[in-house]
């Protein structure tokens, strides 16, 4: 499962990431933890672009989701294919860490 940007909250709704380490939008979730209507059944993670836990991948953002199809891609797709799809695309795929936009959630209990 990859899931990007909110489309994680949406998800975390379902139980289904229950005791999965989950990436979102840093926005959004600090809004959402300081009004304490985060599902505390997830494992939320703030310092990282994008996450691996088991068979769930999770993006922080839009441009951070396509560092995970990146990655998801390079793992799982032919090789030639990967780099064909950069050269097409113009795209350098970043790591998960750093994260640029980690001080978003400065402060801020998950």
């Amino acid at each position: 499962l990859l899931t990007v940007c909110t489309g994680s909250l949406a998800l975390a709704q379902t139980g289904l990431l229950d005791g999965h380490s989950v990436c979102s939008n840093k926005y959004v979730l600090k809004v959402l933890a300081e009004a304490g209507s985060l599902r505390k059944e997830v494992k939320w993670i703030g310092d990282r672009r994008w996450i691996v836990d088991g068979k769930i991948w999770s993006a922080g953002g839009i441009t951070a989701g396509l560092d995970l199809a990146a990655e998801f891609s390079r793992i799982h797709f032919d090789p030639e294919i990967v780099e064909l799809a950069k050269a097409i695309s113009e795209e350098t795929p970043k790591p998960d860490r750093p994260d640029a936009w980690a001080y978003l959630l400065d402060g801020v209990k998950l």
